[in-house]
């Protein structure tokens, strides 16, 4: 059974406990963090196959992550994200971990918008139940339409008319067309999917311009706080 998990919560916690800072109004990883983060990586290296496998299935059970989705630097990072925050339990520190390991990944993939993690197919629905509110980017290669939602919506994460504690999840879709048109009836690029826990709100096909996107997220987040 997955533990819930309130982004927008956890990361004013994340701040508060020091895993963040701001930094000219641009969070980063505290100085703190990131040494135990460096300290753990190498710790984690040393524990013989047993031990590992017993911390990961500690650190997985209560979240929708596979233990074989717990890699060494992951669970590193989990026990760090643990150990600098006093209220934070382990089912959270992976989903932070995750997260951590998903946008580092992703600030180096130019096919994503700013803010946004790859998502594969059979994660889309644990990664959208998880959050309050998200938008899902469903795009293909050598699509000039998806090269303009794709700067849109960097562009509107950028002027924080995104929030924090929206989800932002990217999926490549030439890799999962089935389950892209049977479970989300997205059968072209881009699509964009305005999401409220399971449920998706509304969507656009094609590129709906920046306005309308704004529009599209000012109502998904009034939906969330109402």
């Amino acid at each position: 059974m997955s533990t819930q998990f309130d982004p927008e919560d956890v990361y004013d916690t994340l701040r508060t406990e020091g895993v963040f800072e701001e930094d000219d109004g641009e969070l980063r990883l505290t100085e703190e963090f990131r040494a135990a983060r460096e300290r753990f990586r190498g710790t984690v290296t040393e524990y013989d196959d047993d031990t590992k496998a017993e911390l990961i299935a500690g650190y997985a059970d209560g979240t929708p992550f596979g233990v074989e989705e717990i890699s060494d630097y992951i669970l590193a990072d989990a026990m760090a994200i643990e150990e600098v925050c006093e209220t934070v339990d382990k089912a959270t520190s992976v989903h932070v971990a995750v997260s951590l390991e998903r946008t580092e990944t992703a600030d180096g993939d130019t096919n994503l918008p700013a803010g946004f993690v790859a998502l594969s197919g059979e994660e889309i629905a644990p990664f959208i139940e998880s959050q309050p509110a998200s938008i899902l980017y469903f795009w293909r290669e050598d699509c000039e339409p998806c090269a303009e939602v794709r700067e849109d919506l960097s562009a509107l994460r950028h002027d924080g008319i995104i929030p924090e504690g929206v989800g932002l999840g990217a999926v490549y879709g030439p890799d999962h067309v089935e389950l892209l048109r049977e479970e989300y009836d997205a059968a072209a690029a881009p699509t964009v999917l305005f999401c409220s826990g399971a449920t998706v709100e509304s969507r656009f096909v094609g590129n709906p311009g920046i306005d309308a996107l704004r529009h599209e997220i000012d109502l998904l987040v009034e939906d969330v706080d109402a």
